[in-house]
């Protein structure tokens, strides 16, 4: 059996497993949607894993890359990910020369509360490293955010990472400043 027809099996099988939780995005690129172990009807607010495989030509005997760059995997923190990335890959460097992609789900699931705990605990540290002037962020941000649509802001808070809920106002206009940009008032003309 080539590698091509091995790989087809092992997807049809991932699909029958794990359902509407697979995806093949292309022939050699698989999407997994993981949620921690108990957690299967999330109702226990545990967030879930978007884990893309990317499957190179000689799978099994090479190990599938991960990639966890989904826009739904924002609540992990950046380390994590990059820890995650590299358990992942030792996990299945271990495993070469079988089937892997089912074993690789399954360990993922069993490390996701420790990388869910992992995340929450790096979000909510203060930055130790630099000291923090109240006054001047808020001075930067308003000074960087004047000129900007809300479309725009909205853009910049989906590219640049506020995964936590934004506070209320931040997409307001300045309300003096935007009447003052009113139409042109006719001059009087004197009678």
């Amino acid at each position: 059996m080539d590698q091509e027809s091995a790989l087809d099996e092992e997807c049809l099988a991932l699909e029958s497993i794990f359902e509407d939780k697979f995806t093949r995005l292309q022939a050699d690129k698989i999407r997994l949607v993981i949620s921690a172990e108990g957690a299967e009807d999330d109702s226990s607010g545990s967030i879930p894993l978007y884990l893309e495989l990317h499957i190179p030509p000689g799978y099994p005997d090479a190990a599938p890359q991960p990639d966890l760059s989904n826009i739904n995997n924002a609540p992990y923190a950046p380390a994590v990910k990059d820890q995650a990335i590299a358990q992942i890959t030792a996990e299945a460097e271990s495993q070469l020369g079988e089937c892997m992609l089912y074993n690789l789900a399954e360990w993922a699931k069993e490390q996701l509360p420790e990388w869910l705990e992992q995340s929450i605990v790096e979000r909510s540290m203060p930055a130790a490293a630099a000291p923090v002037d109240p006054v001047a962020p808020s001075a930067k941000e308003e000074s960087q955010f004047k000129g900007m649509s809300k479309n725009q802001k909205r853009r910049h808070f989906d590219k640049y990472g506020a995964a936590e809920e934004k506070p209320r106002g931040w997409d307001w206009v300045d309300i003096v400043s935007h009447l003052s940009k009113g139409p042109n008032k006719p001059e009087a003309v004197a009678a």
